[in-house]
């Protein structure tokens, strides 16, 4: 049996860079359906002490801001990485542009968050029921929140 070469050893020996497919967290779950009791916040997620970013851009009324940085919530409720189509389709590299020439918001750099994180949002009832569900098709999908409130009896 021939001995491998000093290069081959040394190429063996370096760890194989995942694909964005093979880094996907085996953690994450099929998206909760109308009636699933809701994901745990589990003990990873906190509230940040910093000023959150959707105060940063105008956006401060009743709401609770979570940091997840192992996101930890996205996989709990079955929101994994994204394709390269989700984020980059031409429709919302269009939506992108007009977002920042009409309305003056561009996209920003981040100290934390993945551009290939799948988002979406979710209506739970005060039971811990999940009552509507919305896993976004890409990256420019915004929900239609009155939905969301119709599933939970609002009008």
């Amino acid at each position: 049996m021939a001995q491998p070469q000093p290069q081959q050893q040394q190429q063996d020996q370096q760890p194989k860079i995942p694909t964005r497919k093979e880094a996907e967290d085996e953690s994450v779950v099929p998206v909760p359906q109308a009636g699933d009791r809701a994901p745990s916040l589990g003990d990873k997620v906190h509230f940040p002490s910093d000023k959150p970013v959707i105060v940063q851009v105008g956006g401060e009324w009743d709401v609770l801001v979570l940091a997840d940085p192992d996101r930890t919530l996205f996989h709990a409720w079955g929101l994994g990485l994204s394709s390269t189509w989700y984020a980059l389709n031409p429709v919302a590299l269009w939506n992108t542009w007009k977002l920042g020439t009409d309305e003056g918001i561009w996209n920003r750099s981040s100290n934390s968050g993945s551009r290939w994180q799948i988002g979406g949002a979710f209506a739970v009832d005060r039971d811990g029921l999940v009552t509507w569900a919305k896993p976004a098709q890409s990256a420019d999908e915004v929900p239609d929140f009155k939905e969301a409130l119709r599933a939970l009896g609002g009008r």
